[in-house]
């Protein structure tokens, strides 16, 4: 989704009536974000993609850091956005730019190929293309073919039409990356892109908090469990509400603004 997508302007409201300091950003796979702050232009890897970000919000804060006065940091996303903010908060450790006070996961996925594989041919693929063109590729339009305002896109649209999400995984993005991790297999490669991948920093690291459902649509049975075990009494597990369709209700909006307070006061 973009910055103003209507769930990021309803928590952005949410946090802002709470004395917060609010800023949005579009997800690394939406396009304004793929033509101007990805590095590759070739989304989903969770480390790049974590840097991408961190790389963004650095930019934002020197922009901001004269004007207004910040105590502390804190960051939040949902399903993707919630998958991206654990890698951020991990790369944060080591930059140690912000020092997240706190962090929120909302309606994560576990293991994004198990994720988009559920979600495959459900919606186009037009960041695929996106991804293509940025990166040239060769993927959807020819290779070194330059478009411009007036170029007709009419076909490289029906092709995205008829592209899933693990059409882009096998077939760009693994080979994209694959030579920069030669001892990894394709398996191998899509357990990384795995909350599993950092278990033992989620496990351990106490201000970060996640929320979900149990019925969320994105994840493979039996994967809701992840959550309870690594996270214990920071998951807060909703037996209804599919993938993010009760962000907006009253006691899920007060969890989350409740999860970067103390007793209703701004730490």
């Amino acid at each position: 989704a973009s910055h103003n997508g209507s769930k990021n302007v309803n928590m952005a409201r949410a946090f802002y009536q709470a004395g917060f300091h609010v800023v949005s950003i579009s997800s690394p796979t939406f396009n304004n974000f793929v033509i101007a702050a990805s590095q590759t232009g070739v989304v989903g890897h969770a480390e790049k993609d974590a840097e991408d970000i961190y790389r963004v919000f650095e930019m934002i804060w020197a922009e901001l850091k004269t004007d207004i006065e910040v105590t502390s940091f804190n960051v939040t996303g949902y399903s993707l956005g919630g998958f991206n903010a654990a890698f951020v908060s991990k790369l944060d450790e080591e930059r140690q730019t912000f020092n997240f006070e706190r962090v929120l996961l909302i309606n994560p996925p576990v293991s994004l190929y198990n994720s988009i594989s559920l979600l495959d041919r459900m919606v186009d693929n037009i960041l695929v293309f996106t991804s293509d063109v940025m990166a040239d590729y060769g993927y959807i339009k020819p290779k070194g073919l330059p478009l411009d305002r007036y170029s007709d896109l009419t076909l490289y649209n029906e092709m995205s039409l008829r592209l899933g999400f693990t059409d882009y995984y096998h077939e760009f993005f693994y080979p994209y990356y694959s030579g920069d991790y030669p001892e990894e297999m394709r398996d191998q490669f899509i357990a990384a892109i795995s909350l599993r991948s950092i278990e033992d920093y989620l496990r351990n690291s106490t201000k970060i908090t996640v929320m979900h459902n149990a019925d969320d649509v994105i994840l493979e049975p039996g994967e809701i469990d992840f959550f309870i075990d690594v996270f214990g009494d920071r998951a807060t597990i909703f037996p209804l509400g599919g993938h993010c369709g009760n962000m907006n209700y009253r006691d899920n909006v007060a969890l989350m603004v409740a999860t970067f307070t103390d007793g209703g006061v701004q730490r």
